[in-house]
């Protein structure tokens, strides 16, 4: 294969320009590639002017090592989809990871893009970029101007396809545009949380343009009667460049919205210029957490619709708790912290106490969100606690009218608590003593120990009456066989088992 190189190419222009070594221009000519080119460690700028223009084909190979965000500049032609394609591969600042893009006037049109440059590829040219034949979004997260919304897409054109842009952590934080008539799977997402859209197969030269927003969408209180609420956890902007003449069935993937609605609730709006209405014939989810799937219809040449969420036909559910955790901070204090995934009409939450999980007292009230579709989180520390028992919490979530539901109780134990501790040694003439610490006296003081053999066959078992401090239990073992046996606590609070060798 032909290989040609860029700074040989355009060394006598550069200097005649007088221009920095640090940028490659192609400038006042066409350069065509039909080989391979790579600019390793010479320019930081590869830049096609006004007066210039790029060619490639004949399946050739350009390897971008530009170290500029902006680097790839295109105000001209930039054509790598001439006959059998062109690919450009973008591997970082000097190869190095780091973030790389395309910036310019012009779009330029690659057949195969592969970004293998490690980090951010930015696509800040007003005119987006186009892909032809595939592109591989290996590198993470790429970014087009959301100011510019279609018109600086990332454009897939008919038949072109990408691999490894849907996950969390590599898919297109901006615009991504689909022109034909395949099925396609936008690659949108927020830079942290991917939110694919799926689109079935269109009429012939359709084009859609579609990203990801996480912010409310506008006018939720403008919506058919079959809606009831709008989610508030973001949208999908849709522009309809030319529609297709068939439906187009559409699949969301939705955040976490438990909180919000049932999965046989949920369905897929769309705004039509005056009100959100269902897209959604019925339920259609497959449920209401983290990237469940939501599916609507959008009717046959329409133009109307411009931006999709995710709508419920029986409103919010109550409080969600989401999370409930209860540590302990400096052996005296307790940490309680909780999330709501939603709440409804939640007034306030009671923290409350207990040191035998029986009866409880309230330590603390925190106000609650009202009515909310977002999480919330909440903190509440509970000082001069004694070591000596375990501590139990609970919290009491009140409603506006009063009506109340209890958490899971959760448990804290500080440094030297002492509750029921069991062991045992076996003394001279084969006598075993088994020997029960007890240090909490809000726990059970009535116990049985047992001596027993491997099969759990009980030989011995006495009742015994716990007193504060150390409790010895004697057995005799002159009638046993040599060997291990075990000696077992049972106690309505705990039970515990050890083993003794007997000689």
């Amino acid at each position: 294969m032909k290989k040609n190189y860029l700074s040989a190419f355009l060394l006598g222009s550069l200097l005649a320009a007088g221009t920095a070594k640090a940028q490659l221009v192609i400038n006042g000519t066409k350069f065509s590639n039909s080989g391979y080119v790579s600019n390793y460690s010479s320019y930081t700028e590869v830049k096609s002017a006004s007066n210039s223009n790029y060619a490639a084909s004949n399946r050739s190979v350009f390897e971008h090592f530009e170290t500029s965000p902006q680097a790839l500049r295109v105000d001209n032609a930039y054509e790598a989809n001439l006959a059998d394609g062109s690919t450009d591969e973008f591997k970082g600042p000097n190869g190095s990871p780091g973030v790389q893009g395309v910036s310019g006037s012009v779009a330029p049109n690659f057949h195969t893009l592969i970004l293998n440059n490690g980090a951010t590829f930015a696509i800040t040219n007003t005119k987006g970029a186009n892909v032809y034949g595939s592109a591989q979004l290996n590198n993470g997260i790429t970014t087009t101007n959301r100011s510019l919304r279609q018109e600086g897409a990332l454009r897939f054109q008919n038949g072109a396809t990408y691999q490894n842009g849907n996950t969390d952590a590599r898919h297109v934080n901006g615009y991504v545009s689909k022109v034909g008539n395949n099925e396609f799977t936008f690659p949108v997402g927020s830079g942290s949380d991917l939110r694919t859209l799926k689109m079935s197969a269109p009429s012939a030269n359709s084009h859609f343009s579609t990203a990801w927003n996480t912010s409310q969408p506008a006018n939720t209180s403008a919506k058919e009667n079959a809606i009831q609420a709008i989610a508030a956890a973001g949208f999908w902007d849709w522009i309809t460049v030319t529609p297709s003449s068939s439906p187009l069935t559409i699949t969301v993937s939705i955040p976490d919205l438990s909180a919000f609605a049932g999965t046989e609730s949920l369905r897929l709006v769309g705004w039509n210029g005056s009100q959100w209405v269902s897209l959604s014939s019925g339920p259609s989810a497959t449920g209401n957490t983290e990237n469940s799937t939501l599916q609507g219809i959008i009717p046959a040449n329409s133009s109307t619709i411009t931006a999709l969420a995710i709508g419920s036909s029986s409103g919010a559910l109550p409080v969600s708790l989401a999370a409930f955790t209860a540590k302990a901070v400096d052996n005296q204090k307790a940490a309680l912290d909780w999330v709501t995934a939603g709440e409804k009409n939640n007034a306030f939450f009671e923290v409350q106490h207990s040191i035998n999980a029986q009866q409880y007292e309230t330590v603390g009230q925190l106000k609650g969100q009202g009515t909310t579709y977002a999480r919330t989180s909440y903190t509440f520390t509970h000082d001069g606690l004694s070591p000596a028992s375990i501590h139990y919490y609970r919290l009491k979530q009140v409603d506006l009218d009063g009506s109340f539901t209890y958490s899971p109780v959760r448990s804290v134990k500080l440094e030297g608590y002492l509750g029921i501790e069991l062991y045992a040694t076996v003394e001279p003439g084969r006598t075993v003593k088994a020997f029960v610490k007890y240090g909490d006296d809000q726990l059970s003081d009535q116990a049985t120990v047992s001596l027993v053999d491997l099969s759990g066959r009980k030989l011995s078992s006495k009742a015994v009456s716990l007193q504060k401090g150390t409790n010895p239990v004697e057995f005799s073992a002159a009638s046993l066989g040599a060997g291990l046996y075990l000696i077992r606590l049972e106690n309505a609070s705990q039970n515990s088992t050890v083993k003794v060798a007997i000689p």
